[in-house]
């Protein structure tokens, strides 16, 4: 019994990780979606696009990084 609550605590722990990586992904995203303003919204280059999709992309390599250097993961 309580082997088995140690290993659903840890896998809990682990999506508890993962979702803590992904929910800052989705409020970024879901700006998009909605009718607000949205940084370099009227230029024609792709200059913000790349930047806030850069910034996604590093904030989750890093996360994992570090997760993974915690033992987190």
């Amino acid at each position: 019994m309580t082997q088995t609550n140690n290993e659903i605590n840890d896998v809990l722990s682990k999506l508890t990780a993962l979702g803590s990586v992904l929910v800052p992904m989705n409020l970024v995203t879901g700006l998009w979606g909605m009718n607000v303003q949205v940084p370099g919204q009227y230029q024609e280059d792709l200059t913000w696009f790349v930047g806030i999709m850069t910034s996604i992309l590093a904030f989750c390599i890093v996360s994992t990084l570090l997760m993974r250097y915690y033992n987190i993961v």
